[in-house]
């Protein structure tokens, strides 16, 4: 697929869990490509409701961002445990395309090399706070995207609506209105609202909320804060409106998603 030549990695994050509870069942959704293997037992995970598949050790699921994940985590025959190990991605392409808008990912693929668990294994030993591991870190990403590109499908680019969606990614947090979003795309509001709709099934506003939501699961399964903390950084400035739509979404307060994701 063509670009303007650009290709920028704005987060990775990388690392193991660890489950002792048989069955459970975790609903998510992050604002990043999601890489997830077990090492131990197996997964079994749904997108957006859709048919359930079982992940085995040696093989990975690959969630694009913004789905809703259903996960329930099982032990296998002779263990009492699960471990895993994942790695989530925020690539974009020319400034304006997330990677996942560009690509088709299968939900699962089989790592018949032991290329991509290794990938991640290195990803897993890089320290946030060096700037040689900082490069390794980054070049490690990228050899993942490539492999993982080598399993996908291209898919059209929506160029009308995407300066929008790159706009809500990069200020979530900020107040955003509809006005803004169509003059950044060069649209009328009344043609930007009929455009997403017809390209992404909801509205901006609606894209916008799930979003945030989003980004703040993220942050309660990679950074240690303090619910207040996660409210504010997502643009929700009242905590108890933030906890009910976040209940809403994931079917646990943002502490319970927090204690069971840790």
């Amino acid at each position: 697929m063509a670009t303007d030549g650009k290709i920028s990695m704005e987060h990775v994050f990388s690392g193991k869990g660890y489950f002792t509870q048989n069955k459970l069942k975790v609903i998510k959704s992050l604002p990043y490509l999601s890489i997830a293997m077990p090492e131990n037992g197996f997964y079994t995970v749904s997108f957006d409701g859709g048919p359930y598949i079982d992940v085995p050790v040696g093989s990975a699921f690959i969630a694009p961002a913004g789905v809703s994940q259903t996960i329930i985590h099982n032990f296998s025959e002779d263990d009492h445990d699960m471990r895993v190990k994942w790695a989530f991605l925020d690539a974009w392409v020319d400034n304006v395309y997330r990677l996942d808008d560009l690509y088709d990912f299968p939900a699962s693929v089989i790592d018949t090399s032991g290329q991509l668990s290794a990938l991640i294994d290195q990803l897993n030993i890089c320290q946030d706070n060096l700037i040689e591991t900082i490069c390794r870190k980054n070049i490690l990403a990228f050899q993942l995207i490539s492999l993982l590109i080598s399993h996908a499908t291209p898919k059209p680019k929506h160029d009308d609506i995407s300066p929008a969606i790159a706009y809500i990614c990069s200020h979530y947090h900020e107040k955003i209105t509809i006005e803004q979003l169509a003059d950044v795309c060069s649209l009328s509001p009344s043609c930007l609202l009929r455009r997403f709709k017809e390209n992404m099934k909801t509205t901006p506003i609606a894209y916008l909320m799930e979003y945030r939501l989003s980004v703040a699961s993220a942050l309660l399964h990679t950074e240690k804060m303090t619910i207040g903390e996660v409210a504010e950084q997502t643009g929700f400035y009242d905590q108890f409106y933030f906890s009910r739509c976040f209940k809403r979404k994931y079917k646990l307060s943002p502490l319970q998603y927090q204690q069971k994701m840790r």
